[in-house]
């Protein structure tokens, strides 16, 4: 029963014991698990709103508004893709005070650092792997959702993608999924249902069936090796890697295809397993 206990997972650092306010119910901390996801969401879609109604407003004023109007239209998808960012940014930092006093160690420690390189090369490994499987199994394909919200990632030029969903993105939602919602789900309930359940609400979080069956999977492994290091770093840099992977990947439309085989999905995921036992098992000296 080794594996079903998750013992098998042996820290390289000592987990910070922070302790939440005693729960007197299971709604109560039901409650505080999903308070972060629901703050996150609710600041995030009103930056986003605000912003649709700010559009509205200048599209009939005349003037200098209308010239400001006619200039973000031009270049909608940049516009959208910074104010996304933004919005990300104002929603992270609504639940930060939480986050930095319940999650206190967030730097690496010099004697780890050395596993950097590995850490993003597993990111980049687990997240190729598993689109060219959902590509060779037509499941990205058989989903509008998806494909609607691919198009407007990918209008963004290039840099302005691997800015936002490699840097900003990753560092918002670790925030809020692995610094809160793992850390709480962890002292509520222990650490099988945090790996579990904080990877299930990771998935569904995105909104499509798509990207949910892809944010579980790749939120176990973030989740099974931010235990194991116990530094905030491990998931932003897995989850970062993993995003720019994908985004200069698919952005290049004939590199996508060539990529598109079974063969280099195998050995993405060999690659994959192997650095992750590697890093999971490996004992500090």
């Amino acid at each position: 029963m080794k594996w079903i206990s998750f013992s098998w997972i042996q820290p390289l650092q000592g987990r910070v014991k922070t302790e939440l306010p005693p729960e007197k119910s299971s709604f109560l901390k039901a409650l505080s698990i999903i308070t972060p996801i629901l703050i996150y969401y609710a600041v995030n879609s009103f930056g986003i709103i605000l912003f649709a109604y700010f559009m509205r407003w200048i599209s009939v004023q005349s003037g200098s508004w209308s010239v400001l109007a006619e200039i973000l239209r031009k270049y909608s998808s940049m516009v959208s893709g910074i104010v996304n960012g933004l919005s990300m940014l104002l929603g992270a930092g609504a639940v930060t005070v939480f986050f930095l006093k319940e999650t206190p160690r967030i730097l690496l420690p010099d004697s780890h650092k050395k596993d950097i390189p590995l850490l993003l090369l597993l990111g980049a490994s687990s997240a190729l792997c598993l689109n060219i499987l959902f590509g060779l199994l037509h499941i990205t394909a058989s989903s509008e959702a998806y494909s609607e919200v691919a198009d407007r990632q990918f209008a963004l030029p290039l840099w302005a993608g691997i800015v936002l969903y490699g840097l900003i993105s990753p560092v918002a939602e670790e925030i809020v999924f692995r610094g809160l919602v793992y850390n709480r789900l962890c002292r509520q309930f222990g650490l099988p249902f945090a790996i579990i359940g904080s990877s299930f609400l990771f998935g569904i979080y995105h909104g499509n069936a798509v990207q949910a069956l892809y944010g579980f999977i790749l939120g176990l492994l973030i989740a099974v090796l931010y235990e194991k290091y116990a530094s905030f770093v491990v998931p932003v840099l897995l989850h970062g890697a993993a995003n720019i992977c994908v985004y200069v990947i698919t952005s290049d439309i004939s590199l996508s295809k060539e990529l598109m085989t079974s063969q280099l999905c195998v050995a993405g995921g060999v690659l994959t397993v192997c650095l992750f036992l590697l890093l999971v098992f490996h004992k500090e000296k």
